[in-house]
């Protein structure tokens, strides 16, 4: 799994704190931009072509600063019309997410958990070397 995010940044900001007057802002500006969505798009049609099939997007929600940009939101309630890497990822899913199997919850021991082998088959059989029969 590789964690990522695009943007674009002062060099120097990352390596020395320092940047030049006026380039955090113009970044900013630069990674707020519509054209970003196709920016994305682009950036994991890459990790595709690289047959890379796990990837967790840095951060979810947060600040643009003069380090970097590593976010798909600004906040929870932005519109997804302002927020091209937001668009960009939803659409990815959208295309490449197989469907999901929704699975009724059951019960172990009071904890509510999906109907699989832990709960089901694993948690029996351990019960059971107990002399626990009951779930």
């Amino acid at each position: 799994m590789y964690e990522s995010g695009s943007g674009m940044m002062e060099y120097s900001a990352i390596v020395s704190g320092r940047t030049t007057r006026g380039a955090t802002e113009k970044y900013i500006a630069m990674n707020k931009d519509p054209q970003f969505y196709q920016v994305y798009m682009d950036y994991y049609s890459m990790y595709d072509s690289f047959n890379m099939t796990e990837n967790s997007h840095f951060s979810f929600v947060g600040r643009y600063s003069k380090y970097g940009p590593w976010l798909l939101l600004e906040y929870m309630t932005q519109s997804p019309a302002d927020a091209p890497r937001y668009r960009a990822i939803i659409d990815i899913l959208k295309q490449t997410r197989l469907p999901v199997k929704v699975i009724p919850p059951a019960q172990c021991f009071g904890q509510i958990y999906n109907q699989s082998a832990a709960c089901n088959g694993y948690l029996k059989n351990l019960l059971s070397s107990f002399k626990l029969n009951k779930i």
